[in-house]
């Protein structure tokens, strides 16, 4: 299995992250995900992105996965600041001119090309909301079984005597921690394909044998994704899913000392991301 699998699946290890409680863990998640929209600035947004590492160092995942995380995270933030740099239209004054508007042909055709300082900015402060928002997501994910995610989904609230715990349908649940399983499956599909592709004598070297190899991936994923998913729903019938209104789990939820330390450190990020939104730091506060 690669690295880039092993990031969307459950890490088979005992770890105090492992041991938390996920609707604990899901409602960190949603506090990170809220405190990078509520507050704009870009050392705000890249302290929130910190704030994961510790979650991670918990995990301990190996020097491969960390790279790949890292090259990820990377890609991504230089695409969206060199996409904002040239093509954030809102900036004034920009700091140099690639193609002036008046350049025959592409110049009236595009407008002029310009590097703007507000658009750097602005990638940083989006590169930060992603980064912050997506670490704290694959950490659940990877600290988390499925059959526990859908326990947690489906009883957000735990039930009482006779009152049934409130949470989102069965259903939805189970969709959810589908989606997060298959993309490892979707992933492991690829490379299966790629490594076929190659072994048929395809050249996948340089940029056009990446796009040649693109081309030729499309179909047979799709095709390895549907028989998967089907695969998946007679799996779900053999086991009499919703074959009642109401149903059992093997799977008992119970909050520890723990859960209420990281709960209460949740609560605390949200209330500081709605604070500083207040005093002025959010949105998105560019140069």
């Amino acid at each position: 299995m690669s690295s880039l699998q092993q990031l969307f699946r459950s890490f088979e290890k005992e770890t105090p992250l492992h041991r938390l409680d996920p609707r604990t863990k899901l409602l960190w998640v949603l506090s990170v995900s809220v405190a990078a929209v509520l507050v704009g600035t870009p050392l705000l947004l890249g302290l929130l992105a910190l704030s994961t590492v510790p979650f991670w160092a918990v995990l301990k995942p190996s020097g491969r996965q960390v790279r790949t995380l890292l090259l990820i995270f990377a890609s991504i933030a230089a695409g969206v600041i060199f996409s904002q740099a040239f093509f954030y239209y809102w900036g004034t004054g920009p700091r140099f001119v690639l193609l002036p508007s008046d350049f025959p042909v592409l110049g009236p055709i595009t407008g002029g090309i310009s590097v703007y300082l507000n658009g750097i900015v602005y990638g940083f402060v989006q590169s930060f909301r992603f980064i912050a928002s997506s670490s704290a997501a694959l950490a659940l994910v990877a600290s988390t079984r499925p059959g526990d995610l859908i326990a947690a989904l489906s009883a957000i609230l735990p039930g009482r005597g006779d009152r049934p715990p409130l949470g989102v349908p069965l259903e939805i649940a189970f969709m959810v921690s589908a989606a997060v399983s298959f993309a490892p499956t979707m992933i492991g599909e690829a490379e299966q394909i790629m490594r076929a592709m190659q072994a048929r004598g395809l050249n996948l070297r340089g940029f056009a044998g990446m796009l040649r190899a693109l081309s030729y991936l499309f179909f047979p994923l799709i095709t390895g994704l549907l028989r998967s998913g089907r695969q998946l729903a007679l799996a779900a019938d053999s086991r009499a899913f919703r074959a009642a209104r109401t149903r059992t789990s093997l799977v008992e939820l119970r909050p520890g000392w723990p859960d209420v330390l990281v709960g209460g450190y949740a609560a605390f990020m949200l209330g500081a991301g709605l604070l500083l939104s207040v005093l002025g730091y959010g949105g998105s506060v560019l140069l």
